[in-house]
């Protein structure tokens, strides 16, 4: 089937109601508002799912729309593509040059993926749920520049686990939820002081946060080969494992956080929380409102502060190191319980 410029094919029916093309070619339209159709072949200027399912085997178009469909398949190359709502499944690569997420979007089962080669846009509230051995993936070079909330969920466990790989830079201007699906690659994320990261039980093997704003990683354990970034990161409840450290400031709320180096502007421990360093750390500002500041066992970690203060009536502890700091202060109202053992502490001077 041939579809010229002004050509229309408009496709409805019921679900039960099928239809088979073998090969659509041209500059046409494409509307599948019903029905179950299939086609082996497409190429046409636009194609928009908003209805029934439609299964593409082989499909190249300039721009697709899907909104409140299905949409399967083995792969469509778009120039743009637009996802407001709906599912995609079926093991269907839906490789865009950009990638519009503005609503509901749901992708499921082992190879089914969303490629973006130059920008994904996130500028409506949106979810996407990852089923299976879904993706998401942005290629080398492209751009995330999400200003509106958006989510990412892990659907029903399965037998494989769904992943997003982040090998551009990702732009972030607003809260953004990530929860049980691991994050990799090799871009950068950038946090602008708008941006809200909050990180649930995800594995991470992203390296680097050039962040000022704020990252929060929440309930399960990270294990993080290297975290870097100018950004604000807190931790409640979490265990985290990670060769190297940095950033504006940590605000550890409870759990533990193992580190062999560290260079922070601020750590603050709070009641329940153990920051454990294995090599050395240095802070501008050290804050031991509770909690416990060690090093390995056995030895006496170098650590270095610019200021450290103990406030508040917990239980704070110094264990394993020997810390150097220009300023010490005791501020505590009414009393301080600072344990220290195989520690020293040594006031004044310069780091």
């Amino acid at each position: 089937m041939e579809l010229g410029s002004t050509a229309v094919l408009e496709l409805i029916g019921s679900p039960t109601d099928t239809k088979t093309f073998n090969k659509i070619t041209g500059t046409g339209s494409i509307k599948n508002e019903g029905g179950a159709n299939t086609f082996g072949t497409l190429s046409a200027a636009s194609f928009s799912a908003t209805g029934g399912n439609a299964t593409i085997n082989s499909g190249v178009v300039s721009v697709l729309t899907l909104s409140g469909a299905f949409l399967a398949g083995s792969k469509v190359e778009a120039t743009s593509a637009t996802l407001t709502s709906g599912f995609i499944n079926g093991g269907l690569q839906l490789v865009a040059g950009t990638l519009n997420l503005a609503g509901l979007v749901s992708v499921s089962d082992n190879g089914s993926m969303l490629s973006v080669g130059n920008t994904l846009n996130i500028d409506t509230v949106s979810q996407l749920t990852l089923t299976g051995g879904s993706s998401l993936v942005v290629a080398k070079g492209a751009q995330v520049k999400q200003s509106a909330g958006f989510t990412i969920v892990q659907g029903a466990p399965g037998a494989s686990s769904p992943s997003v790989t982040n090998n551009g830079v990702f732009t972030s201007e607003a809260s953004f939820f990530l929860a049980g699906v691991p994050l990799s690659g090799s871009g950068t994320i950038n946090l602008t002081p708008t941006a809200s990261w909050t990180l649930n039980n995800v594995q991470l093997s992203q390296a680097y946060f050039g962040s000022v704003g704020k990252v929060t990683f929440s309930v399960g354990t990270f294990d993080v080969p290297s975290v870097s970034g100018s950004g604000a990161f807190s931790g409640n409840p979490v265990t985290f494992n990670s060769t190297s450290l940095s950033a504006a400031s940590f605000d550890l709320q409870g759990g533990n956080v193992y580190v062999a180096n560290t260079t922070l502007g601020s750590l603050t421990l709070n009641n329940g929380a153990n920051f454990v360093v294995s090599a050395g750390a240095v802070f501008t500002d050290l804050k031991i409102l509770g909690g416990v500041l060690t090093g390995s066992p056995g030895g006496q970690v170098p650590v270095k502060a610019k200021s450290t203060e103990v406030n508040g009536p917990n239980v704070q502890k110094l264990a394993n190191l020997g810390l150097k700091t220009t300023t010490f202060n005791l501020n505590c109202d009414t009393s301080c319980q600072l344990i220290t053992a195989n520690a020293m502490v040594t006031v004044g001077g310069s780091r």
